[in-house]
């Protein structure tokens, strides 16, 4: 699992599709996703058939990349049932399947901490 961050414009997400593509090559199944579309996703597959299907492939796909995974770019709820549909999703992913997953962000892992979005995810700080 890893984690690249950088100012906007610095080429982080071009690099991470070069490196998907690289491996789509290999045979390797590959998913690129913005975090919001996931979480959408997530949420979707509770009552969507298509849904269901695209988010499995997701979870089981032999590398993730997840961007902008930045609360400033969710929409998140108040009441913070995304970050929970999330939260239990990603620890499926990395936990239970143990799948390569990979998060973009314009934000250093010292300064995500300091949203409580982060903290959540990653209170361990042992995904990476």
């Amino acid at each position: 699992h890893g984690y690249i961050f950088g100012k906007q414009g610095t080429q982080k997400t071009y690099t991470m599709k070069g490196l998907l593509t690289k491996l789509v090559c290999n045979n390797k199944k590959v998913c690129y996703i913005f975090a919001k579309d996931l979480i959408g996703l997530i949420m979707d597959s509770e009552r969507n058939e298509n849904s269901r299907i695209r988010l499995d492939y997701v979870l089981h796909c032999d590398v993730l990349a997840v961007d902008e995974f930045d609360a400033n770019r969710i929409c998140l709820w108040q009441s913070g049932y995304k970050e929970k549909s999330l939260i239990v999703w990603l620890k499926t992913r990395l936990e239970v399947i143990k799948k390569s997953t990979w998060f973009i962000s314009n934000f250093t892992i010292k300064k995500s901490f300091k949203n409580n979005f982060a903290k959540i995810i990653w209170r361990d700080k042992k995904n990476f």
